[in-house]
């Protein structure tokens, strides 16, 4: 924040304002072998979360019981989904609650302030500014696909004004805003209004009430028919259809020099030549036209004047185009022949936009039209003269259009301006009066700051004490000794003890080849004891990890071994440790680099060996403590691959690979 906090304010960050009961946390690991369509509870994705907005668009679920043992963390009223990947990074919502009980997905942190210091509406909000996005989108990672890890969100400072100050700015900030969105919103229809009128005009252009008025002042007019028979002789142009009697035309008197034709009478079509996206010039100038229009430049044309061209196959077959003087047009469109001395190209142009080519296209697959299914389609032909007069009203018609596009596109910047100025102003204190009479923001920090440490401290119940031991924090149960007491030994021989003392016993050394566990499926239950904990210290990690490998009691042997394992799992991003215990490392493949995952190819190979690609992807999820390598984990590696064989890091053989 490069601005003066105003009177009250605090800074302070997002870890720092949760009240002693609320929550802070991702969401959770849900693979699809979990999820259930016909499931009890919902799971919430990234795509329900949109900018201040839930969007409700998932629809994916699991069972109750499948929650339940995944530990999962079950979404309240009021928490605060953020996004920890695109896009935009760091969107948030206030979640509004569901029929069904509802978990979320692990890129997706939650927040539950629970009388805090600041409220939903106020996190939701500075999430949503451009600043705060900004600074989150600085401090994201990851190559392929960035995201934002929940410790860094769980730092950021953030501007705090006095709670009750929040409330009066996100009450003035809903109603601003709401009206932001409601002209945005009319705005947006603007684009269609526009698309709809250019219709209309081609609709009159092309039915004669456009011209209506013109052809009263206009009465000699030649009459289309005319037209026709010198269509029929003209050496350039070849028609489609023999002339053999005009079709029956409405009695209309405005109409009454117009002829009704069939499109065969007037045009011929051809395909272009083929030109793949490979065969384009680079450095080329000359437009290539395909179905869509546009699709690329090359240094050779096909056509040397404007041409008419008509998308012949897929999506945009029927669209219709007119070309530059020199371009390429490909065998995915029709290149337009018609009689230019008798035809206007503008007029044609406009005929063929109105009409629908595709009228007689049958296909159930892809769409495509030909001549024979263009040529019998009936339109209207006006006399040359009243051709050239639609085309100077059509082009003047969309010339209003287009202005009115440009002034959209500036009034739409200012409206996203205009948000955030709001919030800039809104996060300055400059948005609504301050009141000398609320509690500063200070004062409320320290109150919830001194309530977590006496909810930590309750914790630690009566009669449980610390000792360090090789370095490390320990619990141990101490028992209070009257005055007067006879006291126990302070340590008591064990049965083993006992009988090494009595000769029945002889105490074993263990050597590191006698090692209980196997490295591999350490790593495997480490990554699945740490499971949505945060922050534990390294003897319930231990405990967790001993539990989950049948042992019933963490003999100091035991915790000896798996305490080998722990400096690995860290390098391996199994586990993170900082001042505040471990957590979680990487849970999925998508936590980790493209880089790190090289090196793990590497590792897992062995110079001089080749090997098939899926075991080696499989070496790799072991060596990473995944039980398996899921689909998601396959999917990823084969772009790791691709660059790893770039990077010359690893080489191919065939259908081997091998270490370089």
């Amino acid at each position: 924040m490069n601005f003066k906090l105003p009177d009250g304010w605090a800074s302070a960050k997002i870890k720092d304002l949760i009240g002693s009961k609320g929550l802070l946390c991702d969401g959770d690991w849900i693979e699809s072998k979990d999820q259930d369509p016909h499931g009890d509870v919902r799971l919430i994705q990234l795509a329900d979360i949109g900018i201040g907005i839930y969007k409700n668009k998932s629809n994916r679920f699991l069972t109750k019981d499948t929650a339940l043992r995944l530990n999962c963390t079950f979404l309240k009223n009021e928490d605060i989904l953020v996004a920890r990947l695109p896009d935009p990074l760091g969107r948030a919502c206030i979640f509004p609650g569901d029929a069904k009980e509802s978990v979320t997905a692990v890129d997706v942190c939650i927040i539950r302030p629970m009388n805090g210091a600041a409220d939903s509406r106020w996190f939701k909000n500075i999430f949503n500014t451009p600043e705060i996005s900004l600074t989150i989108g600085v401090q994201a990672t990851g190559t392929t696909r960035k995201r934002i890890a929940r410790k860094k969100l769980e730092q950021l400072q953030i501007p705090v004004p006095p709670l009750q100050e929040q409330n009066r700015i996100v009450s003035k900030l809903d109603s601003l805003l709401a009206s932001v969105d409601s002209c945005k919103a009319r705005l947006d229809k603007v684009p269609e209004i526009l698309k709809r009128f250019r219709q209309s005009v081609l609709a009159d252009a092309t039915s004669g009430n456009l011209t209506e008025d013109w052809r009263k002042e206009n009465p000699n007019l030649e009459h289309a028919e005319r037209l026709l028979e010198k269509i029929e002789v003209d050496s350039d142009f070849k028609p489609k259809f023999k002339y053999e009697k005009q079709l029956s035309l409405k009695a209309n008197d405005i109409l009454r020099k117009w002829a009704k034709v069939q499109l065969g009478r007037i045009i011929s079509v051809k395909s272009g030549d083929g030109l793949t996206a490979k065969q384009m010039a680079k450095d080329g100038k000359i437009p290539v036209y395909g179905g869509n229009g546009i699709n690329g430049y090359h240094n050779e044309g096909n056509v040397e004047d404007e041409t008419i061209v008509i998308g012949r196959v897929g999506y945009y077959c029927g669209s219709v185009h007119l070309t530059p003087k020199q371009s390429w047009i490909t065998d995915n469109a029709f290149i337009t022949s018609f009689s230019k001395e008798n035809i206007s190209i503008g007029f044609l142009l406009i005929l063929l936009k109105a009409t629908d080519l595709r009228v007689n296209d049958s296909s159930t697959a892809q769409p495509v039209i030909s001549g024979q299914k263009i040529y019998p389609i009936e339109v209207l032909l006006p006399p040359l003269m009243e051709q050239k007069e639609i085309v100077l009203c059509v082009e003047a018609l969309f010339s209003v259009a287009d202005q009115l596009e440009a002034k959209l596109v500036e009034v739409q910047k200012r409206v996203d301006n205009l948000t955030a100025s709001i919030f800039s102003k809104a996060f300055k204190g400059e948005l609504v009066p301050q009141d000398p009479n609320d509690e500063p923001a200070e004062k409320l920090l320290e109150r919830i700051r001194i309530e977590r440490e006496a909810l930590a401290s309750s914790k630690n119940k009566s009669g449980w004490t610390k000792r360090k031991k090789s370095g490390r924090g320990e619990k141990t149960k101490s028992k209070k000794v009257e005055a007067g007491e006879d006291s126990e030994p302070a340590t008591k021989p064990n049965k083993t003890e006992e009988a090494i003392q009595k000769g029945e016993y002889t105490k074993r050394t263990h050597t590191k080849a006698e090692k209980r566990f196997d490295k591999l499926d350490v790593l495997k239950v480490f990554r699945k004891a740490i499971f949505r904990q945060n922050g534990i210290d390294e003897l319930t990690l231990l405990k967790l990890t001993g539990q989950r490998m049948g042992v019933k009691r963490l003999s100091q042997q035991i915790r000896d071994e798996l305490e080998l394992y722990i400096n690995i799992a860290i390098q391996r991003k199994v586990l993170y440790r900082d001042e505040n215990g471990y957590s979680a490392g990487a849970p999925t493949i998508e936590y980790y680099e493209d880089d790190f995952l090289i090196k793990t190819l590497r590792s897992v190979a062995r110079k001089g060996w080749e090997y098939q690609r899926e075991h080696l992807v499989d070496e790799a999820a072991s060596y990473l403590g995944f039980e398996k390598a899921s689909d998601a984990f396959k999917d990823r590696m084969k772009s790791v691959f691709r660059i790893a064989l770039r990077q010359k890091a690893l080489y191919r053989n065939g259908q081997f690979v091998g270490k370089v």
